[in-house]
């Protein structure tokens, strides 16, 4: 009996510690999109200009126009970034970041929207052909 009694204690606490990591890692994830919302990115985006701003919580960065591009980084929402081109119908987007240069994101209209312009205003870089016509 006293062996059943002990590995239900350690699995309680072994759950209970899972669960304290969990909680802890929700925390650090809502601390780091506060303070994402609170910094203003100094990156040179001028009236004029098309820019995307970023609509999701979280936008994968790739360095490809492609879902299987693997990721490099993440952007978050509100941030604004100089668009630079588009890709597979507009499903990518690249963007200048300071941090990565020109990179791509999701598109619109789940993970990121225009400022300024549209799709239709930017140069295509698809890695296919499109048909024509």
């Amino acid at each position: 009996m006293p062996d059943l009694i002990q590995c239900t204690w350690t699995a309680q606490l072994t759950t209970r510690g899972n669960r304290c990591r969990f909680v802890a890692a929700l925390v650090l994830v809502f601390m780091v999109f506060q303070l994402a919302a609170c910094v203003d990115m100094p990156i040179g985006v001028t009236p004029g200009d098309i820019y995307v701003r970023i609509y999701m919580p979280v936008d994968p960065v790739r360095l490809e126009p492609t879902k299987h591009a693997p990721v490099i980084g993440f952007v978050f929402g509100g941030m604004e970034f100089p668009a630079v081109a588009m890709a597979e119908n507009c499903e990518f987007l690249q963007v200048r970041t300071p941090w990565w240069g020109d990179v791509w994101v999701v598109g619109p209209p789940e993970f990121a929207t225009f400022e300024n312009g549209s799709c239709a205003d930017l140069p295509n870089r698809s890695l296919y052909l499109q048909p024509k016509g």
